[in-house]
């Protein structure tokens, strides 16, 4: 009982002994409180409508049309071009006469065969034969038969004209140049036939950039081909025997002379 008590009395003194060193011990400090980020309220979102989708039209195809190629010409050599450009003689139907021709000749025409030639020893001359006089300068066309008819006058021309006569296979129609006046010189046409002559070309000279083409008819006398001088070349033309209708063959852009008709005249 007394080593209980004492027991209880050392504990009480342990506890008293504990509880005076903590009162003399020094205060524990009091941690200070940090400051902590107060989260910023944020606004509800306010809802939208959601869009409705609008359905979009599907374009169709549009055919596209493929072009057509074109030839492409060949291009073609150009000649150089003289230093002076020619004049473009234009066709004309003027000085124009009435000739007459006899029936038989005409019929004679269609079943004989002729011969046409000029002649110039017999040309008439002027003034009184007692009394010499130049010679007049008129030469005569004439056609002949042989062995069937005589001579036959024509035509009387200028004698410049010479040579530069030229009938038709056909025999009714021949062309001739007349070197005359300006207001007369050029190659004309006399149609047997029809009885009718006039000039179609007003040309000074069938010499043609330095060459000498004869016009040439057709087998049945329905054209006659002529070379002319254009602006920078020659060209072969055709003409009708009533001087319509000039059509030039071709354009090449050179010169082209010496027309021959084919026997069929095509």
């Amino acid at each position: 009982m007394i080593e209980r008590r004492s027991l209880l009395g050392i504990a009480a003194s342990l506890l008293l002994l504990g509880t005076g060193c903590q009162a003399l011990a020094a205060p524990t400090p009091t941690p200070t409180p940090t400051a902590t980020a107060t989260a910023s309220p944020t606004q509800t979102p306010t809802a939208t409508n959601t869009p409705t989708a609008t359905a979009t039209s599907t374009p169709t195809e549009t055919a596209t049309i493929t072009p057509t190629p074109t030839d492409t010409e060949t291009p073609t050599a150009t000649l150089p071009p003289t230093s002076t450009p020619g004049v473009t003689v234009g066709f004309v139907y003027d000085n124009w006469q009435r000739d007459e021709f006899a029936d038989s000749l005409l019929n004679s025409l269609e079943t004989l065969p002729f011969i046409a030639f000029i002649n110039q020893n017999n040309r008439d001359a002027t003034g009184d034969v007692r009394t010499p006089q130049p010679e007049n300068t008129i030469q005569t066309l004439y056609y002949v038969s042989p062995g069937v008819t005589g001579l036959v006058p024509i035509l009387e021309m200028p004698v410049t004209t010479g040579t530069q006569v030229y009938p038709a296979p056909s025999g009714d129609v021949f062309a001739y140049f007349r070197q005359d006046t300006p207001a007369l010189t050029g190659l004309y046409v006399v149609d047997l036939a029809a009885q009718f002559s006039g000039r179609v070309l007003p040309v000074t000279s069938l010499l043609q950039r330095g060459i000498i083409s004869d016009p040439v008819w057709a087998p049945d006398g329905s054209r006659l081909a002529v070379t002319l001088a254009t602006a920078y070349d020659l060209d072969i033309y055709t003409i009708g025997r009533d001087g319509i209708n000039p059509a030039p063959i071709v354009r090449s852009g050179a010169y082209e002379f010496f027309p021959a008709w084919s026997p069929d005249g095509r």
